[in-house]
């Protein structure tokens, strides 16, 4: 029986992501500034243009995810990318959501940028490579055509970063690190959780697949509490004898695993440890949301942990990256839905 592996790639490069500070880019508007000088303007491949999801009205490009992830180097920008792993591509749409929908509540909040100030930071970025002075505009119309991404994706994306962390400056503070350490002892303290699990696998945001999915895990967790059906014959069980809530779906979109010991700070994706909080063992959970699937846990048992907050502090600052995330996008996700392109 192989481990749940299609949300290993998720949260240590997600969080690499969310961190990496504003002059990180600086390099990246450099490059474009040299190519906007030399008249190298052709737009990307078409397929940056594909709709991958979308965000209330808006939609989400193939073009933003080689962005986000800073795949598409000005030097190639005509050459064709190689694929994404499923996982990397639905778990990167999900955080442009999260940083879209955030950026809606710092707006909300008058804590966002204006535009104007963006447009002068990346101006003067680009300027600095440049010998002969363009408008800010003409420049990032360039910059988004080398890119392969709207001029207002360019912008938004910009304009996240700089709020972003501004308000980590107002927020991501040691005394809140501290309070986040005590409201969640247990994912920081070394607490181990012993469980199995079943996934299906989705695209992220709502889709039929992932309303499909939750009525199906809603089915097989009654089962299993009922003992209608036993885990264990659940694991045993060959893919064309799937008990009924699983049978009918493609095999590469059902993953079981073994038991297994985790930690709260891990691989695991917070969603689960966030229930898996909320349990005592033994018990199965309720259907988790992901990015890249719903998942059924059987917690089976806890070991608690003893760590202090000085000897995990990095880990519960990155974590709050998360959560602060999270937090600001929770409040337009309502306004803001993500769906599949289906």
């Amino acid at each position: 029986m192989r481990s749940i592996a299609i949300h290993v790639v998720h949260w240590p490069w997600i969080l690499a992501i969310i961190v990496q500070p504003i002059p990180g880019f600086h390099s990246d508007l450099v490059s474009i500034a040299h190519a906007v000088q030399a008249g190298e303007t052709q737009a990307t491949a078409t397929a940056s243009s594909d709709v991958l999801a979308y965000l209330g009205e808006q939609s989400i490009t193939r073009g933003e995810v080689d962005f986000q992830l800073l795949r598409r180097s000005v030097e190639a920008s005509d050459q064709p990318l190689p694929p994404l792993p499923a996982a990397v591509l639905q778990s990167t749409l999900d955080l442009i959501a999260q940083q879209r929908q955030a950026l809606q509540t710092l707006r909300m909040q008058k804590l966002a940028v204006r535009r104007e100030e963006v447009e002068r930071w990346i101006a003067e970025r680009m300027q600095s490579a440049s010998d002969q002075p363009l408008p800010a505009a003409e420049l990032i119309r360039r910059g988004a055509e080398l890119a392969g991404i709207s001029e207002t994706a360019y912008r938004e994306h910009f304009t996240f970063r700089l709020s972003w962390q501004r308000y980590l400056q107002l927020h991501l503070t040691d005394k809140n690190v501290h309070k986040h350490f005590d409201n969640q002892q247990g994912r920081f303290d070394g607490t181990r959780f012993r469980i199995a699990s079943v996934a299906i696998v989705v695209p992220a945001g709502a889709s039929s697949q992932r309303t499909d999915a939750h009525g199906r895990l809603d089915k097989l967790r009654h089962a299993l509490m009922d003992a209608t059906i036993d885990w264990q014959d659940l694991q045993q069980a060959s893919k064309a004898q799937r008990p009924e809530p699983l049978a009918g779906l493609a095999p590469e979109r059902v993953v079981l695993s073994d038991e297994r010991w985790i930690r709260g700070m891990g691989y695991e994706h917070p969603a689960i440890v966030t229930e898996l909080l909320k349990l005592e063992a033994p018990a199965i959970s309720t259907p988790i949301d992901t990015p890249t699937a719903v998942y059924l846990v059987k917690l089976l048992e806890i070991e608690t942990g003893t760590l202090a907050l000085p000897e995990v502090r990095d880990e519960v600052r990155a974590d709050m990256l998360i959560y602060l995330l999270d937090h600001l996008a929770h409040q337009s996700r309502e306004l803001l839905p993500l769906r599949a392109e289906e």
